[in-house]
């Protein structure tokens, strides 16, 4: 499906030129545009195409300011300039999409240092409730922050955002410049930045370097960092955000006694003091795409499940909660190399590790690549492994569903068959500690026992509420996992 799309895409721009592009004058309208009002409404291709105009050339970065969109946008697969195509004139306001959907986005960029991305250089911004479809972004120049909703962002905030978009960066050219890419589904790179309910679908593919690998290139460092959202994050948080579908891709070429590194991350290539919660990543496959170069010393590949490589900070700032990841297919070409592969993290420090919990990996994981070297130190697995299949039974959905019941009083966590995601939409339970005496607790078949009555409360896994008063017994129950509150305790119990 994702191939159809990209072929249509490529249609539609033949159809309309590549030389022709949302920007050039008489396709984008600025008619809607007021300086003085605070809240702007737009409803055409033509208007947001003016919106990107009137930032890039300088006119307006829109702080302050609200940019609703009013009807479902086509922008017909006409080459789309970001907004805020440079760091010289950011885009600063905010963007309501109002659920609707942006659909044709094609960003084709060639030219000299630009941004990927529906926007490209966002500052102090807000982006939410918008959903972008059947697009892509594709950058063939240095610009090295490529993002489908943004390419680099600095103390924004994102909500409720959805991004089927195709995102590669592919620079073919043999030069001597270092290398520091950073590429997301979503964003390119993120600083201060806060996500929630943000979800990616779609191929991420990074090539960099002679693409033939026949041809020395003189740089002396390359750090690629590739994420399902974010390719690399500061200072971050993330809830319930996700990496649905598609494969993930890095390829690299080496240099003359070059080290290279690259960060694969299902969530984040690179996170450093990020907060992760309640994530997952759902990508078919990680792929490494290395070429030789000539007296290569080293690749070293950090690839996980939700971070690549995840850096914590000596006051605990920085964690990773409640996440899972499917993918458990590593593959590609590879000409030498060593890599660190966590079903959660990548490459972890042993003191980063107290910072992550409850959270859930593959155990069928099948590493394809060539000629790679695999170290499993300093890597992160997860508290608890289940297979791909077992990822979609009830079962996972209840030991997902455990955490958020104990500390929130409610599951988050659903599913329709596939894998789990997160509902929340569903009613809380409200748990309280009860402040009675000790008291020991008997299984006896379907009857929970009490040495003595005392205030009890008892949710299903799934957090619904089963029993809930003082007793000394809860009798008839059927067999299942239950998640028990008393005497300030939470406790598992099995009745099997």
């Amino acid at each position: 499906m994702r191939n159809v799309l990209l072929s249509t895409i490529l249609l539609l721009l033949s159809a309309n030129s590549m030389a022709e592009s949302w920007q050039e004058r008489g396709n984008y309208s600025i008619g809607w545009y007021d300086a003085k009002t605070e809240r702007l409404v737009i409803s055409t291709a033509e208007e947001l195409a003016g919106l990107a105009y009137l930032v890039n050339n300088g006119y307006d970065d829109f702080e302050d300011k609200t940019l609703v969109l009013e009807a479902d946008i086509d922008l017909q697969g006409r080459e789309w300039i970001p907004i805020g195509h440079n760091d010289a004139h950011p885009f600063r306001g905010s963007i309501d999409g109002a659920g609707k959907y942006i659909t044709g986005m094609a960003v084709v960029m060639s030219e000299q240092g630009g941004l990927g991305g529906l926007l490209g250089y966002i500052r102090n911004a807000e982006v939410k409730n918008i959903n972008i479809t059947g697009s892509s972004v594709t950058v063939t120049n240095t610009g090295l922050r490529v993002g489908g909703v943004a390419a680099q962002a600095e103390a924004c905030r994102f909500s409720n955002c959805t991004a089927d978009i195709d995102v590669s960066y592919l620079y073919g050219d043999t030069h001597t410049f270092d290398y520091e890419v950073a590429v997301g589904g979503m964003i390119g790179e993120a600083t201060e930045c806060s996500f929630s309910s943000c979800v990616h679908d779609g191929d991420i593919n990074c090539q960099f370097g002679n693409l033939a690998g026949t041809s020395p290139e003189y740089y002396t460092k390359a750090h690629l960092s590739i994420g399902g959202v974010v390719g690399d994050g500061e200072d971050c948080r993330l809830e319930f955000c996700a990496h649905g579908a598609g494969v993930v891709t890095a390829g690299i070429t080496g240099s003359v006694n070059i080290a290279s590194i690259t960060y694969i991350g299902g969530i984040i290539g690179q996170t450093v003091r990020c907060d992760m919660m309640g994530c997952r990543n759902n990508a078919e496959e990680f792929v490494l795409e290395y070429r030789g170069g000539f007296n290569v010393r080293d690749f070293y590949s950090y690839i996980g499940g939700i971070a690549g490589y995840f850096i914590a900070s000596y006051d605990g700032k920085g964690s990773i909660t409640n996440c899972y990841s499917s993918t458990n297919v590593i593959g590609g070409r590879v000409w030498k190399g060593d890599l660190h592969l966590g079903g959660i993290v990548g490459s972890i420090d042993n003191d980063d590790e107290k910072c992550c919990k409850a959270n859930f990996s593959p155990s069928d994981m099948d590493v394809k690549t060539e000629n790679i070297k695999l170290n499993g130190y300093g890597t992160y697995d997860g508290s608890t492994a289940f297979s791909q299949a077992d990822m979609k039974t009830t079962a996972f959905l209840n030991e997902l569903n455990l955490l958020p019941i104990i500390e929130n009083g409610k599951a988050i966590w659903t599913t329709t068959g596939g894998y789990p995601f997160v509902n929340q939409d569903n009613t809380p339970t409200t748990v309280k500690d009860a402040q009675t005496g000790k008291v020991s607790i008997k299984i006896a078949g379907r009857d929970l026992l009490l040495s003595k009555a005392t205030d009890v409360r008892l949710f299903c896994i799934d957090g619904r509420q089963v029993y809930s008063g003082h007793t000394d017994r809860i009798t008839g129950l059927p067999y299942g996992i239950y998640v028990l509150r008393i005497e300030g305790t939470t406790l598992k119990i099995a009745l099997r």
